[in-house]
């Protein structure tokens, strides 16, 4: 090791190779620091073997490195604290990221004089803000910042502090209040007012000047307001809303009226619609063109396939993966697939626990131009590998081979 000590002094490259190992002892770590060379000293920073001692060194060197030390997980929590309170803007910058910083040091970052500084506190360690600095944030000076307590998908605010915020004078914080309340609505964030509240709560971004703001916001409105906004805008109004609604909408007249359109962009996001009434999926499955009139795709014939999910076919592929899709459509669907012998679109049957075992069977042998079988025994482990057995040509449990094998015996299978 002290003829590589040696090498290293002479070799940037090797030097910096060097920094990287893992058991490199103090008296290495001391050379190489020796150095000074900053290229050699970042390598070093990261090495998870540096010692506290090394790392404290390191950190007086410049600001970008006292930034990388202040990430290391061996970085002395003294030396952490000095330099989220006193270090350069970068580096308290950084150190508003780490997960172990705390409540007063969390405290002093929250009244820091950069901005950015306090944006990343948000971001990094929004979830563990005490509620007075969560509530010092929400009046912060900066809208960038304000507008990123919305953001952050687990901060729970109060009602007061939305309704301040609904009304704040930066866009961007009015918008990013607007998608909050979209997210909450359709329950990909979890809803921090009951769902009238916060229905009611998006009537006043819903009428804001700012076409971002109202346009983000309506969505998250109530059905009925939906509605009646939607009976009073003309048809060219109604087809360009119609694209930010489909997706989001819980009225069933609104649905109805989308299902209608011709636009497939549009029926795809309305299939999706988690709150898809009944009466809606009906009227995306009666679009579908005849049976009869419907050429049977192979399953290697992927332009043909490509093709058809642009259409109706694509719309209902959607509409059968919507956990919403009532029974009786997911099994109109597949009777259909399977008389054309394409592959079922619906790739998880057995997740959805009100499908009968007609349905589930029906959906397994969609395409392989089995005949449906009467129960689900073929779940049951020695039923798995008698199929498999059969589908290697080789005979089952009961002595048969698979009528689904092209080289059975039986001439029915050889169409």
């Amino acid at each position: 090791m002290a003829q590589i000590d040696t090498l290293a002094g002479k070799d940037r490259l090797l030097a910096a190779t060097l920094a990287d190992r893992e058991d490199l002892s103090p008296a290495s770590q001391n050379r190489l620091l020796a150095t000074r060379d900053p290229f050699v000293l970042d390598r070093l920073a990261r090495n998870p073997a540096t010692t506290t001692a090394v790392l404290e060194r390191i950190a007086a060197v410049s600001a970008p490195l006292a930034s990388v030390v202040i990430t290391h997980p061996k970085a002395p929590a003294a030396l952490v604290s000095k330099l989220a309170a006193s270090g350069p803007a970068d580096v308290r910058r950084t150190s508003a990221g780490r997960g172990d910083l705390p409540a007063d040091q969390l405290t002093q970052l929250a009244k820091d004089r950069d901005a950015s500084v306090r944006l990343a506190l948000v971001k990094g360690n929004g979830h563990r803000l005490p509620a007075p600095v969560l509530a010092q944030l929400v009046a912060d000076t900066e809208p960038k910042v304000r507008a990123a307590v919305l953001d952050h998908e687990l901060l729970r605010l109060s009602a007061p502090a939305l309704a301040r915020l609904a009304k704040d004078p930066a866009s961007e914080v009015r918008i990013a209040l607007a998608r909050r309340l979209l997210r909450q609505t359709r329950w990909e964030q979890l809803p921090e007012l009951p769902l009238s509240e916060l229905e009611a709560l998006a009537l006043s971004p819903a009428e804001d000047p700012e076409g971002a703001v109202a346009n983000t916001a309506r969505p998250a409105s109530a059905p009925g307001e939906q509605e009646r906004r939607w009976q009073k805008g003309t048809p060219a109004a109604r087809a360009a809303r119609a694209s930010a609604l489909a997706g989001t909408t819980r009225s069933e007249r609104v649905q109805l009226d989308i299902a209608s359109m011709q636009d497939a962009y549009t029926l795809k996001e309305l299939a999706e619609n988690l709150a898809l009434w009944p009466a809606v999926q009906n009227e995306l499955m009666r679009a579908l063109p005849p049976a009869k009139t419907r050429r049977p795709i192979g399953l290697l014939d992927h332009d043909a396939a490509s093709k058809a999910l642009d259409g109706p076919e694509g719309v209902v592929a959607r509409l059968l993966e919507n956990p919403n899709a009532t029974p009786a459509i997911i099994e109109q669907a597949a009777i259909l697939r399977r008389h054309l012998r394409q592959r079922p679109v619906l790739q998880r049957p057995h997740h959805r626990k009100d499908l009968s075992p007609k349905v589930i069977e029906i959906l397994r042998t969609a395409y392989r131009g089995e005949p449906p079988r009467e129960d689900l025994a073929h779940h049951h482990p020695a039923a798995r590998r008698e199929r498999s057995a059969a589908q290697m040509g080789r005979p089952g449990l009961d002595g048969r081979r698979s009528r689904c094998w092209p080289n059975s015996a039986d001439p029915e299978t050889r169409r």
